[in-house]
């Protein structure tokens, strides 16, 4: 019930972002939720950031990762970091063959540092946080949308219904 009243309250708000195409993919993942979510389920859970994008995460000329602002901070998904990242530096005309790229550079990091995961197991959970980032951190950015003016929200909106579409199964 939250997220469907969080989409029907985006698609008053913001009809030109919150399409009648947008609810109807999402009401689709809210209907399958069931079989989409378990997913994530068999990952192995870490530490998360949870706001994991370009406002609080930047990167050293070494190559060293600078993390900022944890105080969402949560148990969840390694690919849960990789959704939030992804939806905000990517947009809607994402190759496939590119997201498949970042996905597998993630999971070898995974590998290097001692998470041994299956990579159809990866993938899916993968797909999974997509669609959870579609629902839940997109849709908290169209309710902080009516207080503040965010001018990503228009391409975050259509780059995460991208990502979900690239992995349908």
């Amino acid at each position: 019930p939250l997220w469907d009243a969080i989409l029907a309250d985006a698609a008053e708000r913001f009809p030109d972002i919150v399409t009648t195409e947008v609810v109807a993919a999402r009401r689709e993942t809210l209907d399958t939720v069931s079989r989409w979510h378990p997913a994530k389920d068999v990952m192995q859970a870490c530490l998360v950031q949870n706001d994991f994008n370009q406002r609080n995460v930047g990167f050293r000329e070494t190559g060293e990762a600078v993390v900022l602002d944890w105080e969402l901070a949560r148990v969840n998904t390694p690919q849960r970091d990789v959704a939030e990242l992804l939806t905000f530096t990517l947009d809607a005309h994402t190759e496939v063959e590119e997201l498949l790229h970042l996905l597998a550079v993630h999971w070898q990091a995974l590998a290097d540092n001692g998470m041994d995961v299956d990579p159809g197991v990866y993938a899916r959970a993968a797909a999974a946080e997509f669609r959870v980032q579609s629902l839940d951190r997109v849709g908290m950015q169209l309710i902080f949308g009516a207080a503040f003016d965010l001018p990503y929200l228009k391409r975050i909106n259509r780059t995460v219904d991208h990502l979900v579409a690239l992995t349908k199964e």
